[in-house]
């Protein structure tokens, strides 16, 4: 069977987060007209810029930042005397205090602050030594500690798994170490490994669940380091894995001075109910502690991505369709009535069928709960906490009668008299319940389920809190999302509506771990997508494609409805050749192979198509099938390309002050060029991150390797040195000699791998000319013959852009007269 899903029809349904497209019929030759937005129609409001200016207590800066939500307002933790603020839409911060004004904390590491059934309890290391727990009444405090020091490293995070279990984890040089809990103040000492490691010291790990996957986040090697990032694994079992990495981490990093050094991250859901979103913080050149940065998350089945990171204006999370936070007084903006003998307070608006709806309560001493999907016929669904029991029971009211839906039991001790929270996920193909952050109930098939909101009780009416709801429903806002440009989003996540947002002949497929692609099946199917650019300028394009792909495939892109150009898949049979995709196997094998075999992303390669020139801000970006059919596209990346300083030379005889050193000790300079006599770990990178295809050529004199190597860096981005920091501190290639041969590698800190390598013996003090070539895919390395290459790859998952350097470790290689220049200025 084919491994992509299709229905004809309009229909959108966010229920199962599928997107059921309307499909041209085979033979039809219509064509749809790609949409051309209205003057303004992209115009958004309320816009923000990272890093996030916190009002007062701005010189003690916002490290290791770790946002709660709770009754409606989001509370932000910070490192030092924890410093609180609060928000309703983590766009618009007020200060509130300190952890404990009348005892202040002094350098509390990491705070970490998680409610539980009426208490508040802080996680936090005393100047990064051990952990206490600290607990308070209220979200601002005071927090008093409640245990001794209980040691474990640093930056402790909890996860709460459905079941009412608790689990900690933490730093150490090891990796990211987890331990179960007892209780929300007990600690089992022994731990076991995650397996989530950065080559170094690795910290500040957080875990979420979502739509039954468990995603860890975690972060190294120094966060002084420019290569400071945060990556993420994904385990489909357990909190505690086994973990997989997924292949695109890190998903933070940048070494701009405008925002560098990112991470230390945490997870926190948007206002809307739904989205996600994740906070970590940054360097930048002109603010000296480190600053607040929030941005959206994606889903797409085992994948997440970070639209950014961001250093530009970006619009402000959604907000919910209707919401009565609770100081407003919820009870009174609601209506009276009674249902069925109890009770209620009902929302003066209607959900739709599809929705995201919240509500917080305590106390009440009979049976209480809350209601939902309650329409004009009498028909609604109630969610009861049972009076002097632990059980709580979901039942449907349709024509008179109450129909059990299912029922849960909450942990031991739970208080009535304590906050609690009730969520539900909603649409007429499945219902989800949510009670204090645990999924305790699905029941498919509910049936339409638009109506009001609110509550029910009997006896005495319990205390409101915030009640609120959107019509974003598990991930469906991430279609609607503005994805910034410089940046890289997955095609799936493209505008919804038809022939606004797409049209003409488009499917989905699905890869392993439930990850959806985008199928453009016949010549004229178009996909769009709200996209934010930073600035007026040239950017690369690059698609992610199947690497069944066929080749007269053309893709063209336009932005608001207007083309700018139209680009063929040029590189896909180089790429096929090299790494044997056509060899051996003939078209129909392939495709019985395809049928019966559930792809993965590795059946997926990236093919830069060609530059674009677009205008800063918010547009509609589309992408076009205009010939071919079955184009299966991953993933959409959007690059600066700005290779207008090329052709450029460096006789390397002395400093030049475009040339950036990374490393410990220095270069020495003199008539023979570039050397690193103390045989140190030594970087040197000139140009820009926005160079692309270009040929470099040097001259190369060996020393005497040992257990060195030397060589060129090209494509090179986000590069760093720190002693506590992984050595393969960068993203981009190297090429170079060692004392057995001459080596490709690509460079991605601890993911780095050589890809290539001949023998060779290098004489010491003879020197080489050598030389790179990168195109598109194609990766070329040549020794003294300028027309014999010793090595060619194509690379299925290129960096397509980044700087030129030479990496020098533990060798005394020197290195003259560097030359850079576009391919096409070539001879």
């Amino acid at each position: 069977m084919k491994h992509f899903k299709r229905a004809i029809g309009t229909a959108f349904i966010l229920a199962c987060s599928i997107i059921y497209l309307a499909v041209v019929p085979v033979g039809c030759t219509r064509t749809t007209a790609v949409y051309k937005p209205k003057e303004n129609e992209w115009k958004v409001d309320s816009m923000i810029k990272n890093p996030i200016i916190l009002p007062e207590k701005p010189g003690d800066g916002a490290a290791d930042p770790f946002i709660m939500r709770y009754n409606g307002w989001y509370y932000l933790y910070t490192t030092g005397v924890v410093n609180i603020w609060r928000s309703k839409d983590l766009a618009n911060w007020s200060y509130v205090g300190t952890a404990n004004d009348a005892k202040p904390l002094s350098a509390a590491y990491a705070p970490e602050v998680y409610y539980w059934n009426g208490k508040f309890y802080m996680y936090t290391s005393p100047a990064g030594n051990g952990h206490y727990i600290l607990e308070a009444d209220e979200p601002t405090g005071p927090f008093i500690r409640v245990t001794e020091n209980l040691g474990l490293s640093i930056d402790g995070s909890i996860f709460i798994d459905d079941d009412g279990s608790w689990h900690f984890t933490r730093a150490d040089s090891r990796g990211i170490i987890g331990h179960e809990m007892s209780s929300p103040t007990e600690i089992d000492p022994k731990g076991v490994n995650l397996g989530a490691y950065m080559g170094h010291w690795t910290e500040g790990p957080m875990i979420i669940k979502r739509n039954g996957r468990y995603f860890m986040t975690y972060t190294g090697n120094h966060f002084q380091s420019r290569g400071y990032r945060v990556n993420y694994c994904v385990s489909e079992e357990g909190p505690f894995g086994p973990y997989n990495k997924p292949s695109d981490s890190p998903i933070l990093i940048n070494d701009m001075d405008i925002s560098r050094s990112l991470g230390h991250s945490s997870f926190v859901y948007g206002p809307d109910l739904d989205s996600m979103y994740i906070a970590y913080h940054s360097y930048t050149v002109n603010i000296s502690p480190r600053v607040l940065n929030i941005d959206r998350l994606s889903f797409n089945g085992s994948r997440m991505y970070v639209n950014g990171p961001t250093w530009f204006e970006m619009p402000v999370a959604d907000m919910p369709s209707y919401a009565l936070w609770p100081e407003d007084d919820p009870a009174s903006q609601m209506d009276r009535t009674s249902l069925d003998n109890m009770e209620s307070l009902l929302s003066k608006e209607e959900t739709g069928n599809t929705f995201t709806a919240e509500w917080n309560l305590s106390g009440g001493n009979g049976d209480t709960g809350v209601v939902l999907c309650k329409n004009d016929d009498g028909d609604y669904i109630r969610i009861l906490w049972l009076k002097d029991s632990s059980s709580v029971v979901v039942e449907k009211h349709e024509k008179g009668a109450f129909r059990t839906l299912g029922s849960f039991e909450l942990p031991n001790g739970f208080r009535r008299d304590a906050l609690h929270t009730v969520k539900v996920q909603y649409c007429p193909e499945l219902l989800d319940v949510y009670f204090d952050g645990m999924h305790k109930l699905e029941y498919k098939n509910p049936g339409p389920g638009s109506g009001r909101i609110g509550y029910v009780y009997e006896g005495s009416q319990p205390s409101i809190g915030f009640t609120g709801f959107s019509d974003a429903y598990k991930g469906s806002g991430d279609y609607k999302a503005v994805k910034p440009i410089p940046g890289r989003f997955d095609a799936v996540h493209h505008l919804p509506e038809r022939n606004k947002g797409n049209g003409g002949s488009i499917a989905n497929g699905t890869l392993a771990g439930d990850i959806n692609t985008l199928i453009l099946e016949k010549k004229g199917a178009w996909a769009s997508y709200r996209v934010n650019a930073e600035k007026d300028g040239t950017y690369g394009i690059a698609l992610q494609v199947s690497k069944s792909t066929q080749e007269n495939i053309e893709v063209e892109v336009l932005e608001d409805g207007q083309s700018l150009g139209v680009f063929s898949l040029k590189e896909l049979s180089e790429l096929r050749r090299s790494t044997g995709e056509s060899k051996g196997i003939d078209r129909a094998e392939r495709e019985e192979k395809a049928e019966s075999e559930i792809k993965t992303e590795a059946d997926f390669v990236k093919i830069p198509l060609g530059t674009i020139s677009l205008k800063a801000g918010m547009h509609q970006l589309a992408l076009r099938l205009a010939g071919g059919e079955n184009l299966e596209i991953l993933s959409v990346e959007i690059y600066g390309e700005d290779s207008s300083a090329l052709p450029a030379e460096y006789d390397m005889t002395g400093w030049h002050r475009d040339m950036k050193v990374y490393g410990h000790g220095s270069f020495s300079f003199d008539e023979k060029g570039m050397g690193n006599p103390d045989r140190e770990d030594m970087k040197m990178t000139v140009g820009s991150r926005t160079w692309t295809d270009y040929i470099i050529d040097v001259e190369v004199t060996p020393g005497r390797f040992g257990m060195g190597r030397s060589g060129l860096l090209f494509r090179a981005s986000n590069e760093s040195y720190h002693p506590h920091q992984n050595n393969n501190a960068l993203q981009g290639y190297f090429a170079g000699m060692d004392s057995d041969g001459i080596f490709l590698k690509r460079m991605n800190y601890e993911d780095t791998k050589e890809i290539a390598k001949v023998p060779f013996k290098a004489a010491e003090g003879v020197t080489y000319s050598m030389r790179v070539e990168a195109r598109g895919n194609s990766i070329k390395v040549y020794v003294n013959d300028m027309d014999n290459p010793v090595i060619e790859y194509c690379d299925p998952n290129p960096f397509l852009f980044g700087r030129v350097g030479v990496w020098s470790f533990k060798d005394v290689a020197v290195y003259k007269n560097l030359k850079i220049a576009l391919l096409q200025d070539k001879g």
